[in-house]
């Protein structure tokens, strides 16, 4: 069928202008496909403000619970509870000396989200600038604005 053509139910499709649809193609959103639980699990680490705060205590050095406990307005449980969750993101290691049982940020933890962010980053930079180039050009412009 061609543009302007009727379709069955008696309407015209939408014309589609310098934007071209390819019959077969699929399009992916790469962002929903590509699924790592890790990162998953880091993201929702640090989506909790009170998280961040103890990941940020932990960077300047090792401490154990009753120390971040005095800077938080919670419970020892709480905070460990916290502790937990960094740990199963892999943001923090925990380990013992003596009695005390200490928390050490891992400094390396970030790189894979960073790396992650990096990427999608480029990609909607890459897709902002084709729309900035898309939106500069006065035929185009002068079709949008009809």
């Amino acid at each position: 069928m061609g543009l302007g053509a009727p379709e069955r139910n008696g309407r015209r499709p939408r014309r589609i202008s310098l934007l071209t649809v390819r019959p077969g193609a699929i399009t992916y959103n790469y962002m929903v496909i590509s699924r790592d639980e890790r990162l998953d699990r880091v993201f929702q680490a640090l989506a909790d403000p009170t998280r961040r705060r103890i990941l940020e205590r932990l960077a300047a050095g090792d401490q154990p619970v009753s120390e971040l406990v005095r800077h938080f307005d919670m419970s020892q449980p709480a905070v460990t509870k916290h502790l937990n969750v960094l740990q199963r993101a892999g943001l923090i290691t925990r380990h013992r000396s003596g009695r005390l049982r200490l928390s050490r940020a891992r400094h390396d933890a970030l790189r894979s989200p960073m790396r992650w962010m990096r990427r999608y980053t480029r990609l909607w930079n890459a897709r902002l600038d084709t729309l900035e180039a898309l939106l500069a050009n006065p035929t185009l412009r002068k079709e949008l604005d009809r």
